[in-house]
This record gives C-alpha cells, structure tokens and sequence, in this order.
C-alpha cells in the first residue's frame, strides 16, 4: 500500500495529481492526457514486482527477484534480494543507495509504504538487522531503522505514529517497533463453499479512512472482531471500515451481495470516494466513504491494482475484457463515472498475472508485475475473453518493470 495516501498524500493512493489539458478521443470520451503507448528503456527486473513507491528521486521496487536487468535480460546489477533502487529520472541504478537485502525461504516482498522520507518493506523475509517480514529504512540512502518483529504480511501502512501490516490477521506497531497492545486484532475468514478455487483469507491492502481509521481490501467473507464469531457477527467482503481502535465498523459496506465470491486486492482513495480493484467475481468498484456504491465496471479476470492518473483511473490485473465483455487486457484507464477509455491501449505479455504494481511520479506511470513485453498491438485487435494469453505484436522487451512518460 504505497505511502500515506490521498494516493499521493494519504495513501499514495490517489495517484500522483497532475495538472492535465483534456483531448477528446475518437469515441466522444473527454480523455486525459494519457501516458505514451510505448515503454521508456529503462532496467526491469529479473523476477515479478509486487510495488513500487517513490522517495525523492529514489524509485524503489519489490517482489521476488534477485537483479536489475536491461531490456536483453543482462544483469546491470546483481545481488540483490527482492528489493531495488531506481533512478526516477534515467531508470537506471540508483546510486549512492545501499538497498537492504530480504532474504529467506521464498522471500518476497508483497508492498512498500513511505511517510515521504522512511519506507517501510512487508512480506515474507528476513533481515540480518534482526527485523522479520516487515522493516524500515532511509528512503533515499537505505540505512535500516528500527527493528519489527511481524507475522507474514501482504500488506503495510505508515500512518503518523503508526505502522499497521495485514496478512493473516491486522496488526499494529509503534514507529519504534512496539506492537501496540491497545489495537485490536481482527481476522478474515472465507466461506469455501462460495469458490471454486482456494482462497486462503487474509488482508491485501489498507489506507487511511478520511475521518478517521481505515479500509482495508481483504480476501474475506466475515472478518472477525475480538470474541466474535461468524455466527455472531456481520458478513464482510472485499473491502472493511476498521475504527480507530483496529475494530471493524460492521455497519460500513453493505455494496457487495453476501453470496458474492468476490475479494479485495488493492485501494485507492479519491476525494469523493475509495476505488477497490477486486477479483473473485472480478470488477472494479468505486464506493463513497458512507460504504455506498457510485459505479462497478466488471471486468472478466481480477483487478489487482488501481491509482489516479489525471481524471482518469488506471487498473491493473489480469483481466481480458472489460464492462461488455470488450477486450481490453491487464491495463485499462476509465473515466471517473468508470466508463472503460478506448483511446489507450498497452498491450502487456506474457504472463497470465498481468500488472501488480502502478505508480505515478508526476509526469509519467511506473508498472509493475508478471510481464516480460510491453506496447505494441493487439493481434488481433479483438479476442475472446476466455484467452488467457492474449497475442499482440510490435511489441518492446521490458522485464517485470516498466515507465511510460
């Protein structure tokens, strides 16, 4: 969950802001100005990146993956351990950063969070410092900080004083790397009879709640308070209020069917409403901050990451079709009422995950994930959406990393 976000001031979750004319594109939309089509050349990665988040100039990128790589797949620089320093502005080596290793049995790195100066790195690792699956460091030199002792995370949040990480449960813990005592912890349960495949339960995401508290993206069907039970308390799902005391507000989302197979991935805050990019029965959904529903486009395969871009939202996955079943794969812009933007079209291959990871840095869009192409043309232009991997051509090699300014 990048950094504390409106997405670039509380989370960053509401993508960078930019001040952006407006075109109108061929199909009547008023467009943004959208970024390139074609990748920059800039280093990917050996391996798939989960996030990515900003300090200064200093582009620094998680996942699983042990290089930085050029555009053929030669290492440029080697020994790392699922965690990278980019220069923002060339897309090189960022220098005069030494960047922590996280090491261990599949070690991986699942999200990056930053207050704009300290970043924090959760997942499932170890760090010779003493810290386990969740550590802070110097955002532009890399110099570890305090210590955290964590369960496996998927997901962290600094959030002034505090800094919460979700997996399996919600936990809390000073800057210092206290666990806080006071916070409540809750836990998402799923209902296997609503899916056909595992979903093991767990938080994937949170950002502040204006107001107060936060939400959180889970894979859940009930979330569970201190001493409830799912045949006490509410059905939950895809996304919660947790209160400020780390309590779940049962009253707060009522906009998604109980039945529903649907679950969290990612968030991103707005200044009228939270986007939630969901898979499960796949969509992307924009809710105001009384748990109502303003708009859901489905999409055919999850959203697994949304951010704003300009007055356009950007959603990542590994989706083929979008609303009427229109093909349009892993990496779509909509308009603010989710209308699905024809006028850009990225085609991303080859893996079936798709994009994991966006981030604005002002003036260009960072992606992230399980790619090794990126631009080109869909080929052809329209497919079905049961392909699970669409073909495309004139495409540019870019491993698991890639900008478009």
């Amino acid at each position: 969950m990048k950094a504390l976000r409106l997405h670039a001031g509380i989370r960053p979750a509401l993508g960078s802001f930019m001040a952006i004319g407006l075109i109108l594109s061929a199909a009547g939309i008023a467009s943004a100005a959208l970024p390139s089509t074609t990748p920059d050349d800039t280093l990917g990665t050996d391996g798939k990146v989960r996030e990515i988040v900003q300090v200064g100039n200093v582009l620094w990128v998680g996942g699983r993956f042990s290089a930085l790589v050029d555009r053929k797949g030669n290492v440029v620089e080697g020994g790392l351990n699922n965690l990278a320093a980019l220069d923002a502005t060339t897309g090189r080596v960022a220098q005069g950063v030494d960047v922590p290793d996280l090491t261990g049995s599949n070690a991986i790195v699942f999200d990056l969070s930053t207050d704009g100066s300290q970043v924090y790195a959760a997942g499932t690792f170890q760090h010779s410092g003493g810290s386990k699956n969740l550590v802070e460091f110097d955002g532009l030199t890399g110099q570890i900080g305090n210590r955290f002792s964590a369960p496996a995370l998927k997901t962290v949040l600094v959030d002034g004083n505090l800094v919460l990480g979700g997996g399996k449960k919600m936990s809390a813990w000073n800057r210092d790397g206290q666990s806080v005592g006071a916070f409540a912890t809750t836990v998402p349960l799923t209902n296997p009879a609503l899916r056909a495949h595992n979903t093991p339960p767990m938080y994937t995401d949170i950002a502040p709640m204006p107001g107060g508290g936060w939400l959180a993206a889970c894979k859940c069907d009930w979330v569970l308070n201190p001493g409830e039970t799912t045949g006490t308390s509410a059905a939950e799902k895809a996304i919660v209020r947790l209160l400020p005391d780390g309590t779940i507000d049962h009253s707060w989302n009522k906009a998604v069917k109980s039945d529903s197979a649907a679950f969290g991935w990612h968030l991103a805050l707005d200044t009228d409403g939270v986007v939630l990019a969901a898979g499960g029965s796949d969509f992307t959904q924009k809710l105001t901050y009384g748990g109502q529903q303003i708009w859901k486009t489905d999409t055919d395969g999850s959203s697994q990451t949304v951010i704003k871009y300009g007055d356009r939202y950007i959603v990542g996955g590994h989706f083929r079709c979008v609303g009427n079943s229109v093909f349009h794969p892993r990496l779509v812009a909509l308009t603010l009422s989710g209308e699905r933007d024809p006028s850009w079209v990225v085609p991303v291959t080859n893996s079936y995950n798709g994009i994991w990871a966006l981030h604005s840095d002002g003036h260009s869009l960072w992606v992230g994930g399980e790619f090794t192409r990126l631009g080109g043309t869909w080929s052809p232009a329209s497919q079905p959406c049961g392909n699970t991997k669409p073909t495309a051509t004139g495409q540019t090699p870019q491993r698991y990393l890639g900008r478009f300014s």
